[in-house]
């Protein structure tokens, strides 16, 4: 039931997107159907920082740190924006998955 309230005060009262900053009724999580869309593309993929410091293990990343990515994590980080904890603990799950595999236990 708070989806269906969360929706109603959208619509009402326009949220900032914490992806793009733009005011827009409809915001799922505070993030717009375009910023949405951006992040669903994201896959994440082994990175390696140049020059790679030795001992370093293998990096995975969901993708650069800009755009929609970059600005929901600082909204969430640094101006309380806590109703991205669910959209961004998703594309954290991708990530931690890519990163242990299939095979290999996890313990957080």
């Amino acid at each position: 039931m708070s989806g269906l309230w969360a929706d109603l005060a959208d619509l009402v009262l326009p949220a900032t997107c914490a992806g793009c900053q733009e005011r827009r009724p409809g915001l799922r999580h505070g993030v717009c159907p375009r910023c949405i869309a951006a992040l669903g593309a994201l896959r994440p993929r082994a990175v390696r920082p140049t020059p790679v410091p030795p001992g370093l293990p293998p990096c995975v990343a969901l993708g650069a740190y800009a755009d929609p990515l970059r600005a929901a994590l600082l909204a969430y980080k640094e101006q309380g924006r806590h109703g991205l904890a669910r959209p961004l603990g998703a594309l954290l799950a991708e990530v931690v998955a890519a990163a242990v595999g299939a095979a290999r236990p996890l313990a957080l």
